[in-house]
């Protein structure tokens, strides 16, 4: 199998006028999508399409109208980039977690053989739950990816649109490092880390990560909620959500 489970913690910091930060342990899933079933038939916890302590729903990543979540990532290459993909694909994600479902961002790591193509980043925002995708292209053989794109989509009401992301994503193996700065005239004024470590997908693992970290999508929803009310009483400045005509990813 070759789904696996990563560990370790997230980090974000904010470095303009507001100085703020934190960190937090969790673990994330590395599913191959070809593999969904063998994956999620391991363990009684886990399971496909119906409710569990950690259970998968196709309805909850990408283009839901694809009934095959591989197809839909290949699709959403060609309308990116105009180029057909037909490799592997495995996502970085959060499952839902007794129920509760919330991904601010999952990872497509797509491969033709053992060279790593395509990143493609599938984006949620709270509460509005509105979704977006940055397709980036791996142009060479390294470890390490650098990618630089214009900000499309309104996710956080302290950072404006008006911003650019620098993008720094190692190819996954016993580790996976993932890192994300925002800039505007070309001033850093935040930044996000993935620094994740490989556990085998045994079924063993797959509980005892359960039990360490066991609702994880709670965490993570309660978590944007405090930190945003730790920024707004440090007197960040608050971003209406644009209207559609004002944002190019609606």
């Amino acid at each position: 199998m070759r789904s696996k489970i990563y560990k370790g913690v997230i980090n974000h910091r904010r470095s303009d006028s507001i100085q703020h930060g934190f960190r937090y342990p969790l673990f994330m899933v590395y599913l191959d999508l070809d593999d969904i079933d063998g994956f999620f038939n391991r363990s009684l916890l886990w399971s496909k399409e119906r409710f569990n302590w950690a259970s998968y729903y196709r309805t909850d990543y990408l283009n839901p109208n694809i009934p095959d979540l591989k197809q839909a990532v290949a699709h959403e290459i060609m309308q990116k980039t105009g180029r057909v993909f037909q490799g592997s694909v495995f996502m970085l994600t959060h499952l839902r977690y007794l129920g509760i479902n919330f991904n601010p961002a999952t990872f497509y790591f797509c491969f033709e053989g053992d060279r790593l193509r395509y990143v493609v980043t599938e984006v949620t925002n709270t509460p509005w739950q509105e979704r977006h995708t940055y397709v980036l292209g791996c142009e060479a053989d390294d470890n390490v990816h650098n990618f630089t794109t214009r900000k499309q989509f309104h996710v956080s009401p302290f950072l404006a649109m008006d911003m650019e992301y620098r993008w720094k994503i190692e190819t996954p193996g016993d580790h996976l490092r993932l890192y994300i700065s925002n800039f505007q005239n070309n001033q850093r004024v935040f930044s996000a880390g993935l620094k994740l470590t490989k556990v085998e997908a045994s079924a063993k693992n797959m509980n005892l990560m359960l039990l360490q970290y066991p609702a994880v999508t709670l965490k993570t929803i309660g978590g944007i909620y405090w930190q945003a009310l730790r920024l707004w009483l440090k007197g960040a400045r608050f971003n209406n959500h644009p209207k559609p005509s004002e944002d190019q990813a609606l």
